[in-house]
Order: structure tokens, then C-alpha cells, then sequence
């Protein structure tokens, strides 16, 4: 089951100036260290992560999180929400226009999956019925996605390269709906090592712990990172199984776990 995001978070972000330091994403776009991110949940328990100022200016967090657009970073000023659920499970959308075709037929795949497996609900997006709403739009990097956490009320995107799978677009709109990393979740430890030596220095901060577990761990999760992921050697894991017989591993699709996770969140 996910990390999940049960009501708001309040996000601080703070950066020293001075100690910015020009790095690489996953798909090697040159970003730009903001510093250490506060999460506060609802308790007041803090959280921290990283951020990064990464392709089309985006503020990412864990690799594909985008923070909100108009937070001033660096360094990152105020306290915004975060996390908000869709009311009623419904949530409006539309496509961009520049989207091609391949990757509009991959999203209305994932959408499907989405609604054939949770009760969430997706409708085209009125003008006159929705303030709040999500546009899928093409993202800078070919090969990778990127999306806000929950519902940030108003406009927000989704965005997919040209190159992604429909396996990206629903771990995409699985963030959009509230969800964060499954490894995220506190009792991740129990479960899985962290190759903390194996991890760029500059990414180590994508693996701090965050949120609430909410039934078992998934290794199966559409949520995980894989077992490589921002790893300096990618021969080698950066996240590995404590039990051998777990394996991460993900078919493309909703596991069990994350169809639960969803419908546990929304109440249905």
C-alpha cells in the first residue's frame, strides 16, 4: 500500500545562497540544487527532501514531483498546500493539442486502467463546470514524467515525454490522485536497505522518509522507484529487498496494493 497523502501537507523550503551547485536528472538535463524541502504533515511531524530547478524550469522533488509553479526559488519562499484530494474522486482533464497522438492513445489507456480498477472517475474538462482541473501536456524530457501531488486547485499538468510509456502515465496521474513513492513510507526500512553509497550524492535526499504507511509494504507498487534508480553504478541496485524472495518488480500496471491505497484514500 502507498505512502499516502491522507489530507495536506504544508511545505516550507528553504535554501542557503551560495551552496547552489549545477547537476543532473535521470535523463542527464542539467538541474540546479535548492537546498533541503520541510515537508509538514497535518501532526506537525517535519519531513525532509530535496529539491532541484530542473527542465522547463520545473521545482522537482523524488525525481518527478513537481512543486508549485509559483514558489520563488531559489530559494524557495513561504508555505504551500500540497496533497489535496479531487472531490468526489472526480477529476476534469483535457489534452494538449501538441501531444502525439501515440502518447494521447497512452494516456486514454491509463485513464481507462485507472477507472476499470478504482472508482476514480475522469471527465472532460467544462469551462463552466470545473475551477479545478488537470492538462496533459508534453514534457522536455523525452523519456521521463513529471506531475504535482494531489489536487492543487486551479490548472495543473501532467507532463509526458514523447518517448513514455502508458506505464509512466498512470505512476503520473498516481501522483496527481495524492500518492508519493512507496519507499517513501516509514517503515520502509523494515523492508528494503538503502545503498546510500551507491546513490548520487546530489539525489540522496529522494529517499529520505516521508508520510504514513498505510497497509503492507508493495513491492509490486506502480509507485516504487525501480531497484536502479539514481544510482552511480546502474549495474548495481540502490534499493534491494531485506527478504530475497521480495522482489521490486511491476508489470506496468496497478498492483493490488496501489488499487487500495486509492480507494482507502478517497473513502470509496
Amino acid at each position: 500500500m502507498k505512502r499516502l497523502t491522507l489530507l495536506a501537507l504544508a511545505l516550507t523550503a528553504f535554501a542557503a545562497c551560495g551552496q547552489h551547485d549545477t547537476y543532473y536528472g535521470e535523463n542527464g538535463e542539467p538541474c540546479l540544487d535548492t537546498g533541503t524541502v520541510q515537508l509538514l504533515l497535518p501532526s506537525g511531524a517535519p519531513i525532509e527532501t530535496s529539491a532541484c530547478l530542473c527542465t522547463d524550469s520545473l521545482i522537482l522533488m523524488e525525481g518527478d514531483i513537481v512543486l508549485p509553479e509559483d514558489a520563488a526559488l531559489p530559494p524557495l519562499r513561504g508555505t504551500i498546500t500540497i496533497g489535496r484530494l479531487w472531490a468526489d474522486g472526480v477529476v476534469p482533464y483535457q489534452l494538449s493539442a501538441e501531444l502525439p497522438n501515440r502518447i494521447k492513445t497512452n494516456i486514454q489507456e491509463a485513464i481507462a486502467h485507472w477507472q476499470e480498477k478504482t472508482k476514480i472517475r475522469f471527465v472532460p474538462y467544462d469551462s463552466k463546470r470545473d475551477a479545478d482541473y488537470i492538462v496533459f501536456i508534453k514534457h522536455a524530457s523525452a523519456t521521463t514524467g513529471a506531475s504535482n501531488v494531489g489536487n492543487y486547485h486551479g490548472k495543473q499538468y501532467i507532463r509526458l515525454g514523447s518517448q513514455t510509456s502508458r506505464a509512466v502515465a498512470i505512476h503520473e496521474i498516481g501522483h496527481s490522485l495524492g500518492l508519493f513513492h512507496e519507499q517513501s513510507r516509514p517503515d520502509r526500512d523494515q523492508y528494503v536497505t538503502i545503498k546510500w553509497d551507491n546513490i548520487r550524492v546530489k539525489h540522496q535526499g529522494n529517499f529520505k522518509i516521508k508520510g504514513e504507511a498505510v497497509g503492507p509494504y508493495d513491492f509490486h507498487s506502480r509507485m516504487h522507484y525501480p531497484p536502479t534508480t539514481f544510482a552511480r553504478n546502474r549495474n548495481k541496485p540502490t534499493i534491494v529487498p531485506k527478504d530475497p524472495a521480495n522482489q521490486i518488480e511491476n508489470d506496468g500496471w496497478l498492483s493490488p496494493g496501489d488499487i487500495q491505497a486509492v480507494n482507502t484514500l478517497y473513502h470509496f
